[in-house]
This record gives structure tokens, sequence and C-alpha cells, in this order.
């Protein structure tokens, strides 16, 4: 089964038609109607919402063919550019005849001034490139729309999203995962922010089939069943299947076959209830493979005959044709078996697809290895080793090794079958096969008389057929627990929806304890308070995730640096103030014979006030929550003077910095200094900023 196939199934969300729709336009109705002037019919043409029309694709492909001659005779040039975009794009043309049309498009929208068209003339372009497989000339054409554009994607956010996601697609064909999660999460921000919920579940699919497609379970299980909610609340069935194929991938692939039976189950079930032809197809693949794995090739051919019956793409067919062979095989019907292998091998070659050729001849040799057909096994086997390029596809590489080994084994050639299995032996995965190559290589040692060899290679054949044993062993209380496993899988459902209903309270709680704070005090504790609301929510949420609650502390951090550094500006340009006032007043007064009390008490005030000192503090300790304490501890006796130079040295400032920190002159600072070096006999070498940093924060 190809996996892969099954993962990007649903990430190509597409612009327009809803298969299960249910409203019939009214302003289509208009448009049929002959009665109906033609600029009115135009007019009505115009306001379809083309994404929730039940027409089928032939009438609209007449609706549109008839509303680009109304458009061109009355001039509509908008209009007829839009509708020749939706033709082209549902259409059946050629490749290059869709290039060509998204080109002219792209010129028209550029000279009039379209911008949305332009946009998706060239984002079509580029999805038609990827069809063709020119990805990297895909993945230059979308990154061109998001770097040179930017200021008209900005004005349709929808479509910005949808070229992160596309953007995500290509990277996952390059294989950088990383940057893969990077673009959904960035298509996932816009759609939260549009409150786009049908977005947003493509979004989560999305990244739960790129944690797939790394080997992350945990994180794939967990996006899908976020999306699978969230396709629930919002009643998307086609996301609902998605969700659930992205499920049954993750436990076939860990082989908790009757957990991803369960799966497929449902998700055919909803593909069959909406008419979803692509479901109904890989979701019958799937069950077909669960049940051959589950030791019932009976129904896992009816499955896999019916995925073959709707399946018309040539490339996809062969593929199909192969699965239903191997359920042939399984019921010992190998004439039949012959016939749909031949018919993978047309459909590969009628669409010159190396690797599925190769593909097809790997599997027609172990055909006819299985039956003895010994000549004809090992002439497929160098048919698809010779077409096979030196590092094209390991697994088939290894497959073929394997092949060769197993043949010249059966037809007496010793050496050379050693040789092959050999070169095999480190790229085997299972331990069935593993078995296998040890047992050959056991008989050609001993047609060769290497009685130790031979010796050595059926232990090590016995000890995988005992860890196989085991292995089977677990499989077959996998089935036992199949139940289990299915009440178990519902409950997580129901788990999860129960979480998505809390957080959304907590989040509706948080909101108006947000506000709340906000009328109370001013913007600075306001500030406070949502960092320690959001601190609280993260330590509750922490089991869920953990790595959150580490992003959670390090805002925080930054945050509480901020109003740090927001509080120490804003007493340095109190200091200013006052020290332009005292200049001021000693001018006003200069004449006075000594001025009031009141005012010499003014000229002597010092800026860093018991107050100022008390907001200092309380943001200094969330930064460095024990240095104050260790201060203390580290130089007894310590003044609340020498404890506040500490603090503004230990935040990097300057002397002339802290000096104005203080209201102060810098020589002051320094003689404050010396005397605190003279108090605890501290070496001059050791300058304030080693001094503190050794004090434990």
């Amino acid at each position: 089964m190809n996996l892969r196939l099954i993962i990007l199934y649903f990430v190509f969300v597409g612009l327009g038609l809803s298969s299960n729709a249910q409203t019939y336009d009214y302003n289509l109705e208009q448009f049929f109607n002959k009665e109906v002037d033609d600029a009115d019919r135009l007019k009505s043409l115009e306001n379809v919402d083309w994404s929730k029309t039940d027409l089928t694709l032939d009438s609209l492909m007449m609706a549109w063919n008839q509303g680009i001659g109304l458009a061109e005779e009355f001039d509509h040039k908008f209009t007829v550019q839009k509708l020749k975009l939706f033709k082209t794009q549902f259409g059946d043309a050629d490749f290059q005849t869709k290039l060509n049309v998204y080109q002219d498009i792209r010129i028209t929208s550029e000279m009039n001034g379209f911008d949305s068209l332009f946009v998706l003339s060239i984002y079509r372009a580029a999805r038609v490139m990827e069809d063709i497989g020119e990805y990297q000339r895909a993945m230059d054409t979308v990154e061109y729309l998001l770097s040179d554009h930017r200021p008209l994607l900005l004005k349709n956010a929808k479509l910005h999203s949808i070229l992160y996601e596309e953007l995500g697609i290509l990277n996952e064909v390059f294989g950088d995962h990383k940057k893969v999660r990077e673009m959904y999460r960035e298509a996932l921000a816009i759609n939260q922010e549009l409150a786009d919920s049908s977005g947003m579940c493509s979004n989560l699919l999305n990244i739960g089939g790129s944690y797939f497609v790394s080997r992350d379970f945990a994180n794939s299980r967990k996006y899908c069943y976020e999306g699978l909610v969230l396709a629930e609340v919002i009643g998307q069935e086609k996301y609902k299947m998605d969700a659930y194929l992205n499920l049954a991938n993750i436990y076939g692939f860990n082989e908790q076959f009757d957990s991803c039976l369960v799966v497929a189950l449902k998700a055919n079930e909803i593909a069959e209830e909406n008419d979803f032809l692509g479901g109904q197809i890989i979701t019958s693949d799937i069950i077909s493979a669960c049940y051959l794995n589950l030791d019932n090739p009976e129904k896992a051919i009816g499955y896999q005959l019916n995925a073959y019956n709707l399946e018309t793409k040539a490339f996809s067919k062969n593929r199909i044709s192969l699965n239903v062979g191997l359920c042939y095989i399984d019921l010992e019907d190998y004439s039949n078996a012959e016939k749909y292998y031949q018919e993978a091998l047309n459909l590969a070659t009628s669409v010159n697809a190396t690797i599925e050729q190769v593909n097809v001849y790997v599997h027609f040799g172990f055909l006819y290895l299985k039956t003895n057909k010994l000549e004809q096994a090992e002439d497929y086997f160098l048919k698809a080793e010779e077409l096979l390029q030196e590092g094209e596809d390991s697994y088939l590489s290894s497959e073929i090794l394997r092949g060769l080994g197993l043949t010249t084994s059966k037809k007496g050639k010793a050496k050379v079958s050693n040789s092959y299995l050999k070169a095999v032996m480190p790229m085997l995965m299972e331990y069935s096969n593993i078995a296998e190559v040890y047992k050959a290589m056991g008989v050609n040692y001993k047609s060769l008389n290497q009685f130790d060899s031979s010796a050595d290679a059926y232990e090590k054949y016995i000890v995988y057929q005992d860890s196989l044993a085991k292995k089977s062993n677990k499989a077959l209380e996998q089935t036992i627990l199949a139940k289990y496993a299915v009440e178990k899988a519902e409950s997580k459902a129901s788990i999860a929806i129960r979480d998505k209903e809390i957080s959304e309270l907590n989040v509706q709680r948080q909101y108006r304890m947000k506000i709340f704070g906000f009328l109370l005090f001013g913007l600075s504790l306001a500030s406070i308070f949502i960092i320690l609301t959001k601190h609280r929510r993260y330590r509750i949420e922490r089991e869920r995730n953990a790595a959150l609650e580490m992003e959670a502390s390090q805002v925080i951090i930054d945050h509480s640096r901020e109003i740090l550094a927001n509080q120490g500006s804003l007493i340095i340009d109190k200091n200013r103030i006052i020290d332009e006032l005292k200049n001021n007043l000693e001018l006003f007064f200069k004449d006075l014979e000594a001025g009031g009390e009141g005012v010499q008490n003014f000229l002597e005030t010092r800026i860093l006030t018991n107050e100022d000192w008390d907001k200092f503090k309380i943001s200094f300790k969330v930064v460095y929550p024990k240095f104050m304490e260790n201060s203390k501890t580290a130089f007894e006796g310590l003044t609340a003077n020498e404890l506040r130079i500490l603090c503004l040295y230990k935040l990097g400032m300057t002397k002339i910095e802290v000096a104005e920190m203080l209201a102060v002159l810098p020589s002051s600072v320094k003689r404050s200094v010396n005397r605190f070096y003279q108090k605890y006999n501290l070496d001059h070498s050791d300058d304030m900023y080693s001094i503190v940093e050794r004090i434990e924060t």
C-alpha cells in the first residue's frame, strides 16, 4: 500500500466545488431561465456562489461556456477571465493547454488590475506544474507569489493561507518536514485569525500527516484527533473521512490492524454516504490490506476489487492492480494473480512510470518463485535490476537482491546465491525475510560442503523464526483484544471532544479575566496579570504539551525584562525632568535670602523613591527571583543602597546609567562601590559585573 498517496490525498484543498452540497443557487436558476434577458442572466451568473452548487460538472461546463460568451458580449472582462479560470481548472484539457490559458489570464489580469485573478492564475499554474512532477518549478512559483506579491495577498487572507499550505505540500515532496510543518502552521495562524474552521481543520490534518511521514506518531495522532473533533463540530464530512484515513495509516504502520480496520470502515462509510469517489477507492484499499494482514483474504479481495473498479487513473490503478494480485496469491489463485500483475505492467508502461514498472517486475519475480517457475522468476528480477537506476529506490533494490538470491539458491547456484544474499542482508528489516535468507544461505553452504557456515546460518534462521513466532503471537493477542482497541479509540475521541469543550470554556473565561484586569488596573498591572494568567493556563495544560510550557515561561521572562527596562527608562526620564526643575528653581530663587525650607527639601529629593524601588523590585524579582535574598546572604549587613547598586549592575548598566537611575553623580556611585569593596574585602581585579554574575538568581 502506498501510504504517501493516502497522506497527500486530503491536503489538496480545491478552490471551488463541494460534491455533497445541498443548495441550488437561485442565481443559477435565473441564468438558465431563457425568458430572462441576457444582461440579467449575466448578472445572476456573476452572483453565483460556486462552492455551494450541486450541479454536475457537465452542467457547470455548459454554464461557464455560455457565461463566457455573454461576458464577452457585454465586455465584462473580469467575468470572462474568472469563468475561463474555472473552466480550465475543472476541465480535461492537457497540462500544456492549461498552463497557456493560465498565462493568458495572468497577463490580462495584470493589465486590468484584477489582483485576485492575477494571483489565482499563478497559483493554478503552480498546481499544474505539481501535477506533471515539476515540483521545483512549482515551489519557485509559489515562493515568488509569497515574496513579490505579498501586498496583494494581505488583501486576500484566505488565498494567502492556501499558498502557505501549497508550499507545505511541495516541501513534503522534497522531504523537508520541518519546513512542511512551518508552512502549515503559517496557514493555520491565518485561518485562526479568519475564524475559518474549515481551513483550520485542513491545516490540523496536514500537520498530522507531516508528523506521520516523520514517524512521530504521537504528534500525528494528536493533530488528527484535533482535526477530527473540529470536523465533527462544523459538520464537515470530507474532513472527518480524511481524519479517519490518517488514523488508519498510523494504526496500519504500527501493525495495529484491528484498530486500523475500525477507523478505515468508518471512513469508508462516510465516503459511500457522501459519494466521495476518491475516498471510496482509498478506504477500500486500506480495508483490504487490513483483512489480508488479519488472514482473511476472502474479505480482502472484495474490497480490493471494488477499489480497482472505481479507480480510473492509470498511475493509481497500477498500484491497485498489484494489490488485487496479492489478494489472489493469498487465495492461491495464481492465474488471476498473474492476470492482474500483467494489467499493472500495462498501466505502468502506458504512463512511462519506471519505478512502477520495476515494482511490477519484482512482483512477477516473487510470483514465479513461489510457483517454482525459476527461469521466469530470474528473468523478471534481472529485468528489474537492469531498469532500476543505482540508488533510485533502496527498498526495490533490496527486494531484487533478495529475489535473485532465493531464485539462484533454488537453481543450485550456491556461490552466486550467497553473493546476492550477503549483499541484501544489511538492507532487510522484516524478521520473515531475514529468516528466509538465512535458511537459503544454510542450504547454499551445505551444498558447498561448508558445514560450519551452514550450521551457523541455520542457527540464525532458528533465532529469527522464534522471534517471528513471538511476533505472530503478539499479533494474535492484538486480534483477541480488537474489541478493547475499538472501545479505546472511541473513548479517546470522546475525551478529545470533552477536552476541546473544556479548552473553549477556559479560553472564554481567560478572555473575561483579561477584560476585567484592563478595566481595574493600568496597562502595566494588566500586562503582569495577563502574564500570570497565561502562566497558570500553560501550567494546567503542561501534561498535554510540555513544549508549550517552556515557550510560555520564556514569554514571561522576556515580557518581565521589557517591563523592567521600561521602568528603568521611566525612572531615568523622571530624574532628568526633576534635574531641569531643580535648575530652574535654583535660578528663580537665587536672589532670595535662603529660599524656603520646602524648596530646599525638594532640591535635595532623590528620584528613586521607595515607591519607585518597590515597583522596581516586583519586576526585578520576576526575572531574578533569588538574586536579592542571595545577595543579602552573600554579603551580611548589606545596606539598601548597596543592594540597589548590585541590582542595577545585574541588569548590565554602566556606572553612568546607575548614577542616572539613583539621581547621583557618577563619582558618588564610584565611592559607594569602593566602600563596598573595602567593607567586604573584595579583590579590585573583580569588576562589579563578575561579582553579581556569581550570585545565584
